[in-house]
């Protein structure tokens, strides 16, 4: 998820052409995410939103954590170069953050390793 705006939910009225999160989520309103488990992920630039890096993932998060899903797939904040992001809880990322701006050479071995990292919990749930 791309933080378009300050910070805020991508959608039409953040400056996105095509419809994005801000028209789906409403859909949501009636949901039960009670006892689901996601893994959320989102892309930055952390050099030219060093102060707010990230910042709209948070409001996803928020969003179906408020629906009653489990979030998974926290992750390290280590190796990136940032003074602030919003999406940061108890020291790390509330889900992947790739910057391929600037760090496209970590793109793949971060996604990879977050996959290891969330599979079991996704699969714990399916009961595989």
């Amino acid at each position: 998820m791309p933080s378009y705006g300050v910070g805020e939910i991508p959608g039409r009225t953040t400056g996105s052409e095509e419809g994005n999160w801000e028209e789906f989520l409403f859909r949501l309103d009636e949901a039960d995410l009670s006892g689901k488990r996601i893994a959320l992920f989102g892309l930055g630039n952390q050099q030219k939103y060093y102060d707010r890096f990230a910042g709209s993932l948070i409001h996803l998060y928020h969003y179906v954590a408020g629906y009653g899903a489990e979030v998974v797939g926290a992750w390290s904040t280590d190796g990136y170069h940032f003074t602030y992001s919003n999406s940061v809880v108890d020291g790390k990322f509330v889900g992947l953050v790739l910057d391929h701006h600037n760090q496209p050479e970590l793109t793949k071995s971060r996604i990879l390793d977050w996959l290891d990292q969330i599979k079991p919990a996704l699969l714990e749930k399916l009961d595989c």
